[in-house]
């Protein structure tokens, strides 16, 4: 996916390029009279599968962390 900005000569040169390349399967040029500078679909996509591992993730380690320290806390108060 490529987001470019350029003079309707550039573009006409890269369609041409993508139609005889053959590593190109396919292409779908999309004119705009204004700049997209917004995030992807596909980032937001990939931001939100991350921040689902993350949060996924972190629980686990705090439980276990709590855990250990809860019991040592306690073992230490039973010497006195």
């Amino acid at each position: 996916m490529l987001n470019v900005e350029c003079t309707g000569k550039a573009l006409a040169e890269l369609e041409d390029n993508f139609r005889y390349n053959d590593a190109v399967i396919r292409n779908l040029v999309i004119r705009r009279d204004e700049a997209v500078t917004g995030q992807s679909e596909m980032l937001k996509a990939e931001e939100n599968r991350s921040e689902r591992r993350e949060r996924r993730d972190r629980p686990e380690h705090s439980d276990a962390e709590g855990a250990d320290s809860d019991d040592s806390d306690n073992s230490d108060n039973a010497d006195e």
